[in-house]
């Protein structure tokens, strides 16, 4: 009876050793992903227990539990060959498909795969051991970046690295793209990153991305799950722009050192500056006014000096500029002939007759001349043919406005002088001779047969041949400067002239230049005006003016007072005016003031900005009416 007992226990033996999904093999619990097919490749064992020829399996079945009812079959296996004599073992395997892994689900998210081993005649033989399954949404594993070291200002990289991603459930393409983020937007929300279409598993930052701190992430896009987002990398931008250069100050002719402001890091508003001296190839930290990050004066030296600017951001390392040299000495001294501009000359011409004073024969050190020392003197020398150079009493100023006669042979220069460096001769300057006669008889009238017309004397003296050059002004308050009309004829018409003037005015002056050998001699000038003065009536008639002869004349009077520019208007009541003014050395116009003017005699003043260098300067007053009048005024220190 015993013996009976035992044998009524045995049965076969089915084990389910491996399941592999996703290139993986699992021993006893296997993921699955939601919502995707999989491939499930099933290894196994057979053990017959039962005696030989008994209870013979004709199928294997792949099933997974439900939360109620009967499993769920998901593969049927044929064999071949299952063991049919006791104590035989056999390995099988299969693969099976399943179209949506969450089939396979139970409850919550979890669920068990197992075999059953089935005889055609016996039914159920055996069951295996179940394999615990846990389900996940699709996802991309592997999705990380790095980066190493911080981007320069406005170049390009460091390169971010990506690792290479793996979709699971895997299959498919994948593509990415890249998304930046600025430190103050949310990254919580899309719409904080801005989108760069760079399908690349690595990205370099282009030189225009390198601006101020940022953060950056990549995008990995799966044909069938959707986009998935790396984690975020920091991208530090290192403080640039740091630029030192060295300048003269064209009126003091001393030297300082202009830089640039700061960029990168975090911005500029957290970034600080510092200025240093080297002594004895050490640097040391330097005070200057506060305010003065950008600007620092050089010391008056005889020795070598050595400057540069450090610039400090959070979380960075220091910013250090290039390296400002500053060598001793007395630099650019060389002088140059310009125009007195206290004088109205027009031009002067080539030449100068023996003994002329010139008129524009102001003498200057030239814009790039400086000195590292002060006090700087000023000594202006003279020399005549054969002679030795020789002081010009009085002549102790950055320029010299000649007041002697001119010969053949004379010359002049400067000297320049501080306590360490000693003098500093300039070049020489002359000025070329004309040995014809003296140019005469040229004088201009209005003719008095038809008012249109201005005639002009034959000139004499020269060297006979004669060119002329007419020139057109306007009354001085409002004059930019006597303007060449291109006419180059003995005789001229008011109409040639006034017509050359970019702006009608009222009143004309009207000068002929005759030059001979390279030597300019302006006639007399004349003056015509439209309301008032010479030939009133023809020129009203010639130009079918309609305006009353007595109506008040409307002047603008503009002059220069101690550091103040006064606008007098004289007969413009109840009018609106706008005034700009633009500087000869390349200065953009700038707007000044916007008046009203009230009463018949109105003044206004401007206070002129430091920033403004002494010279002349063009003015131009637009007023409601339409009228424009426009002018030059001197600026002074």
């Amino acid at each position: 009876m015993a013996c009976s007992f035992v044998n009524a226990q045995l049965q076969d033996v089915i084990t389910l050793k491996k399941i592999e999904v996703y290139g993986q093999q699992h021993t006893s619990n296997v993921t699955l992903y939601k919502n995707a097919p999989v491939t499930i490749k099933v290894s196994y064992s057979v053990l017959k227990q039962t005696p030989s020829f008994t209870k013979i399996a004709s199928s294997v079945y792949f099933v997974a539990d439900m939360a109620t009812g009967s499993p769920l079959q998901i593969h049927v296996h044929s064999g071949p060959g299952f063991p049919v004599s006791a104590g035989e073992k056999q390995d099988y395997e299969f693969y099976t498909v399943v179209q949506n892994a969450s089939m396979l689900i139970k409850s919550f998210n979890s669920g068990n795969l197992y075999l059953r081993l089935f005889s055609s005649s016996d039914g159920v033989l055996a069951y295996s051991n179940k394999f615990t399954t846990t389900f996940s949404d699709p996802t991309v594993l592997n999705n990380t970046i790095s980066i190493s070291g911080n981007a320069n200002y406005m170049e390009s990289g460091p390169t971010i690295t990506g690792s290479a991603p793996s979709v699971m459930p895997s299959g498919g393409n994948v593509k990415y793209y890249w998304q930046k983020r600025e430190v103050s937007a949310n990254p919580k929300f899309a719409s904080s990153w801005q989108k760069i279409n760079v399908n690349a598993q690595h990205y370099t930052p282009t030189a225009a991305m390198n601006q101020t701190r940022y953060f950056m992430r990549r995008a990995v896009e799966t044909d069938q799950f959707g986009t998935y987002f790396s984690n975020e990398v920091e991208v530090k931008v290192n403080v640039g722009n740091n630029l030192l250069e060295l300048r003269m100050d064209g009126v003091t002719s001393s030297l300082y050192i202009k830089g640039q402001k700061g960029a990168g890091g975090d911005g500029t508003a957290l970034m600080t500056y510092k200025w240093q001296e080297k002594s004895n190839s050490t640097w040391n930290n330097i005070t200057v006014p506060s305010g003065d990050d950008f600007m620092l004066s050089i010391p008056s030296t005889a020795i070598p000096k050595y400057y540069r600017r450090l610039i400090s951001s959070p979380g960075l390392p220091d910013s250090v500029s290039n390296e400002i040299e500053v060598l001793p000495g007395i630099h650019n001294n060389t002088i140059i002939r310009t125009k007195n501009p206290m004088l109205d000359v027009f031009y002067e011409g080539d030449k100068l007759l023996p003994g002329q004073i010139p008129m524009e024969g102001r003498l200057t050190t030239g814009d790039t001349f400086y000195t590292t020392e002060k006090p700087l003197t000023y000594q202006w020398q003279k020399k005549e043919q054969n002679t030795a150079w020789e002081d010009i009493a009085g002549a102790n100023g950055r320029y010299y406005d000649i007041n002697i006669p001119v010969y053949d042979g004379t010359e002049f220069r400067v000297k320049c002088n501080t306590p360490n460096l000693g003098d500093s001769y300039s070049n020489a300057i002359s000025f070329a001779i004309s040995h014809f006669p003296a140019i005469e008889n040229n004088t201009i009238q209005f003719d008095p047969g038809n008012v249109e017309n201005i005639l002009g004397t034959i000139p004499t003296g020269g060297d006979g041949n004669y060119q002329y050059y007419w020139v057109v002004d306007i009354y001085k308050e409002e004059s930019i400067g006597a303007l060449p009309t291109l006419i180059h004829t003995q005789n001229s018409t008011i109409e040639e002239q006034a017509s050359r003037y970019p702006i009608t005015h009222d009143e004309y002056y009207f000068t002929r230049y005759v030059i001979s050998d390279g030597v300019w001699k302006a006639s007399n000038t004349l003056k015509y005006s439209y309301t008032n003065g010479v030939l009133l009536k023809q020129a009203l008639q010639a130009r079918n003016l309609k305006m009353a002869v007595n109506e008040s004349e409307k002047k603008i009077l503009v002059t220069e007072n101690k550091g103040e520019v006064v606008f007098n208007f004289k007969n413009y009541n109840k009018e609106n005016a706008q005034i700009y003014i633009v500087g000869l050395n390349g200065m953009k116009a700038e707007k000044i003031m916007t008046t009203t003017i009230e009463g018949d005699n109105f003044v206004n003043n401007w206070q002129v900005p430091h920033s403004y260098l002494p010279g002349v300067y063009i003015y131009k007053i637009i007023l409601n009416n339409g009228e424009v009048k426009s002018g030059k005024v001197i600026l002074k220190k």
